[in-house]
């Protein structure tokens, strides 16, 4: 069974390289509007890895996520626009700024759980959304903020092309991976993994469940914030429609989709959700029937999401490698 998992292990290395370097060169092989999708995609993984510390790994039901998704484009388009600052400059202060408003949220986490928290979660999307429409001095309301620049590295390093942005997305997502990982593996994730288990039993063992439960909701709102950060220069505008409930949903279908308690599962699920409603739209006012039912088909199929079909076929190969190494 070791060398059985020895090989597994390798074969995942090898397939992520493969994956890498089809990421890297993904421009040198499709068009502009390829290349934006993949923007995108990528936006949407910073967005799934963070909401899935909280529902997956914590076992906290989130259904207002696109509040502070809102926080950092808003944050970045307010501040790159009419206060003129540096993309570099207002990215650290919008995900601060989402990050704080991520644990005024969980705070009310010390006596709300389940449906109760989901419902908290849902009024203060909501408020942020409504906040976004009525101040008008600020936000331009309804009409939305134009033209947020796209930064610029020491003056020579301009992400202004969709190539070049598109690196600097995927720069993020790196980024996002590696530290969610590494927050998965330390003590922290182990505390999060044992508050989702049973709250009572890590709270008889000494984990301050309050203090690691708003962390949760600071980590993923953090993650949350740096996504809305790219989406704002990205589209170069934004407006309220972009951040309403159906995204959070949307958000919370992709870490289902993926695998719950699954890094590689969030990715996974943000390409799905993402990616098939692009290539079903050939079939017009249908295509969102189509897609609904498939997501239905999935969850039926697939409780444990896209990540354990993926596992399951490894070591399917891996056992047969095994095997033939053994003869």
């Amino acid at each position: 069974m070791e060398e059985i998992l020895k090989i597994q292990k390798k074969l995942k290395i090898w397939v992520i390289l493969g994956l890498a370097l089809g990421i890297v060169s993904l421009p040198l092989f499709t068009d502009l509007y390829f290349i934006r999708v993949a923007s995108m995609i990528g936006i949407f993984v910073i967005l799934t890895v963070g909401l899935n510390i909280l529902v997956g790994y914590t076992g906290l039901v989130s259904l207002g996520h696109a509040a502070f998704y809102a926080i950092g484009a808003y944050g970045t388009g307010i501040l790159t626009t009419s206060w003129g600052l540096s993309f570099w400059i207002a990215l650290p202060l919008s995900v601060a700024l989402a990050t704080l408003l991520g644990i005024l949220l969980g705070i009310p986490t010390i006596k709300a759980s389940g449906i109760y928290l989901a419902v908290i979660t849902i009024c203060f999307g909501l408020i942020v959304q409504l906040l976004i429409l009525n101040l008008d001095s600020i936000t331009n309301g309804a009409r939305g903020i134009y033209n947020v620049p796209r930064p610029s590295l020491g003056g020579q390093w301009k992400f202004t092309s969709e190539v070049s942005f598109f690196y600097l997305v995927v720069f993020f997502v790196i980024l996002t991976i590696l530290s969610a990982s590494l927050i998965i593996r330390s003590r922290i994730g182990r505390a999060f993994m044992a508050i989702r288990e049973n709250e009572v039993a890590a709270a008889s063992m000494g984990i301050p469940t309050t203090y690691y439960k708003v962390m949760a909701f600071a980590i993923s709102s953090f993650y949350a914030g740096l996504a809305g950060c790219l989406y704002a220069p990205l589209m170069r505008y934004i407006n309220p429609d972009a951040f309403n409930i159906g995204v959070s949903i949307d958000m919370l279908i992709m870490t289902v989709i993926g695998g719950l308690a699954s890094i590689p599962g969030s990715v996974l699920g943000g390409i799905a959700v993402y990616v098939l409603p692009e290539y079903l739209r050939f079939m017009k006012e249908y295509y969102r029937i189509v897609f609904g039912v498939g997501l239905i088909v999935m969850m039926i199929f697939m409780r444990e999401g896209i990540i354990s079909i993926i596992d399951r076929a490894f070591l399917g190969i891996a056992n047969r490698l095994a095997r033939k190494s053994g003869e």
